[in-house]
């Protein structure tokens, strides 16, 4: 998580989006942390099943077992679901 974090913040996508001429490399980023937090979701599932589940509904791409928790095994190209609170307060 702490490399997907680092991530955003080396690549900036906000600023990229400002540029037409990033369109693909604004892409490829955001692909790349969609794919990054779908593996880590896959490798959370047995500690966190449901809210792994949800987010993972989210990115399109439900599979749990640990053959999918391999970086760019994604389907891709999928649009982002609308995801439900994860941690709802008591």
């Amino acid at each position: 998580m702490r490399r997907l974090n680092r991530y955003v913040e080396e690549s900036a996508p906000w600023q990229l989006a400002k540029d037409p001429a990033q369109a693909e490399r604004l892409q490829t980023t955001l692909r790349s942390l969609a794919e990054g937090l779908r593996v880590l979701t896959v490798l959370l599932a047995p500690y966190m099943p449901e809210s792994t589940a949800k987010l993972l509904t989210a990115l399109g791409d439900e599979r749990i077992e640990l053959g999918a928790a391999v970086f760019g095994e994604g389907a891709g190209g999928a649009a982002i679901g609308e995801l439900p609170q994860l941690f709802p307060k008591p």
